[in-house]
C-alpha cells in the first residue's frame, strides 16, 4: 500500500464516516436498487469487504451487511441477488490504444459493448489524429461506459500544435483531455530527443492537460538491441527535476505509461519473496517522489520471448515499496481482462493489488478517485458482478471471466439475465 493511497483513502473514509454520523437523525434514504448476497470488494481501507450495496440515482448510498442494506429497501426498490458472486468497483482501462486508421462510430460502439460485458465502466482512449475528429466519432457512437479521450501526437508534432478541448466537455460520460507523448525503445524508433522532451515537459508544466509519457522497452541494462527503457525513464526524471517544482508536479500527477518489464532480483529479499532490483527500485522511488503515476501495460503472454520474461515480470504490488501509485491499461488489440491475466499471480495479496490498480489506481491516474474506483456512500454507482472470483480463479480461467451485471451511474448497462431480480 503506497503512503499516498493509504492517506487518501483513510481520509475519505473518515470524512464519509463523519457525514454518516452527522446525518444520523435524518430520514433514511430509500434506495432505487439493492444488490445483495454478494462478496463486495469495496476497495475502501476502512471496510474492504461487504455483502450488499444500495444505490439511489447515480450514487451509492450504503455498503455493508445484507441485513443492514436491505433494511432500507421499500416496495418499489429493485433487489438483485448476486448469488454469492464477487462484486467489484467498475474496472477502469487506463490505456486503450486505437488503431492508426481514423475511428468510426461503429468501431467505438463495439469497443464500448465489449467493455461493458467484461465489467469495464471507464475507458481512457488513446488515439492519433485531431482530437475533434475523435470526439465527433465518439459522439455518434453508442456509448454507455465513461470515456476519456486522449490525443496521441504523431512524430514531429509539437505541444502547441494541439488546441485543448476546453469546457464545456463534449457530452454525457465523455471527456476530452490529455495528450500522450510516446518516447520509445522499440526497433526503428529513436530514443527520446532531449530537446523535444524538454519542450513537452515545459508545455505540460504550464498547461491544464496532464502530462502523459509512454515508454516502451526493457528496464534491465542488457536489453534487446541495446535499447534500455530505463534510459528513457531517467531522461524523463531529469527533465521533470530541471523544469518546475516537485510539489507542483505532485499536484499535476504526470503519468508514465510503461510498456515494459520491471525486473525483480531473486537474490534479494527473503526466500521466496524477491524484491525489485536495487537499481530499478531507485528509479521507481524517484517516480514516487515526483508524484508520477505508472500505468502498467503488461507484455502479452504470447509476446514474451523466454520463460525468464515470466519470472522477471513484476506485478503492481512490487511498486508499493517505492511509493508509486499504479494503474493498468490494456494497450492495443486486447481487453483489460486479458491484460489482468498477464499480470495476476496466485498470491492473494498480489491479486488484490492488481485489482486495486485496475480500479482505484486507474481512477487516481485521471484524478477521479473521489468518485470512482471504490464503493462507499457518495461514490458513483459504477460496479460489476463477475462470473468468476477474480481473487481466486486459476489464471488459465481468468481470461474467460466476464460480467454478469454491469452498472454505470446506477444504470444497468449490461445484463445477460443470469441474476435473480425482484420485483
Amino acid at each position: 500500500m503506497t503512503a499516498s493511497r493509504a492517506c487518501s483513502r483513510l481520509g475519505r473514509s473518515l470524512i464519509l464516516s463523519l457525514a454518516v454520523l452527522a446525518g444520523g437523525c435524518a430520514a433514511p434514504v430509500t434506495p432505487d436498487l439493492v444488490i445483495t448476497n454478494a462478496r463486495v470488494f469495496t476497495n475502501d481501507l476502512a471496510r474492504p469487504w461487504a455483502e450488499a450495496v444500495a444505490i439511489k440515482g447515480d450514487r451509492v448510498v450504503a455498503v455493508g451487511t445484507a441485513a443492514f442494506v436491505t433494511a432500507s429497501a421499500a416496495p418499489h426498490t429493485r433487489v438483485i441477488d448476486a448469488g454469492g458472486r464477487v462484486l467489484v468497483p467498475g474496472f477502469n482501462d487506463a490505456r486503450v490504444e486505437l488503431p492508426l486508421e481514423p475511428p468510426t462510430p461503429a468501431g467505438l460502439s463495439e469497443l464500448d459493448r465489449i467493455a461493458r460485458s467484461l465489467g469495464i465502466t471507464s475507458l481512457q482512449v488513446i488515439a492519433g489524429g485531431p482530437m475533434r475528429s475523435l470526439v465527433a466519432a465518439a459522439q455518434q457512437a453508442k456509448r454507455q461506459a465513461r470515456w476519456r479521450l486522449i490525443r496521441s501526437p504523431m512524430e514531429g508534432e509539437r505541444p502547441q500544435d494541439e488546441k485543448p478541448f476546453l469546457p464545456p466537455q463534449p457530452g454525457l460520460r465523455l471527456l476530452a483531455n490529455g495528450i500522450s507523448w510516446t518516447f520509445g525503445s522499440w526497433p526503428g524508433l529513436a530514443a527520446a530527443d532531449p530537446a523535444r522532451l524538454d519542450t513537452v515537459v515545459e508545455w505540460a508544466y504550464g498547461a491544464e492537460d496532464p502530462l502523459i509519457v509512454a515508454v516502451g522497452g526493457e528496464l534491465p541494462d542488457a536489453s534487446i538491441d541495446g535499447r534500455a527503457g530505463r534510459a528513457e525513464i531517467q531522461a524523463l526524471l531529469h527533465a521533470l527535476r530541471r523544469i518546475g517544482v516537485a510539489d507542483v508536479w505532485r499536484r499535476k500527477r504526470p503519468r508514465l505509461d510503461l510498456r515494459a518489464r520491471i525486473p525483480i532480483d531473486p537474490a534479494a529479499g527473503t526466500a521466496g519473496h524477491p524484491t525489485i532490483h536495487e537499481a530499478v527500485h531507485g528509479a521507481l522511488s524517484e517516480l514516487g517522489a515526483l508524484g508520477i503515476v505508472v500505468t502498467a501495460v503488461p507484455v502479452p503472454w504470447r509476446s514474451r520471448r523466454h520463460m525468464k520474461d515470466t519470472d522477471d515480470f513484476s506485478e503492481p504490488h512490487w511498486f508499493r515499496g517505492a511509493g508509486v501509485v499504479v494503474a493498468v491499461g490494456s494497450g492495443r488489440d486486447r481487453t483489460l481482462v486479458e491484460a489482468l491475466a498477464d499480470l495476476l499471480e496466485d498470491d492473494s495479496a498480489a491479486r488484490e493489488a492488481t485489482v486495486v490498480a485496475a480500479t482505484w489506481g486507474s481512477a487516481y491516474a485521471e484524478k477521479a478517485e473521489r468518485d470512482k474506483g471504490w464503493l462507499g456512500p457518495g461514490t458513483l454507482a459504477d460496479l460489476a458482478v463477475l462470473s468468476d472470483d477474480i481473487f481466486t480463479v486459476p489464471v488459465d480461467r481468468l481470461r474467460a471471466t466476464t460480467s454478469v451485471l454491469t452498472l454505470v451511474g446506477g444504470t444497468i448497462v449490461y445484463d445477460p439475465g443470469i441474476l435473480s431480480v425482484r420485483p
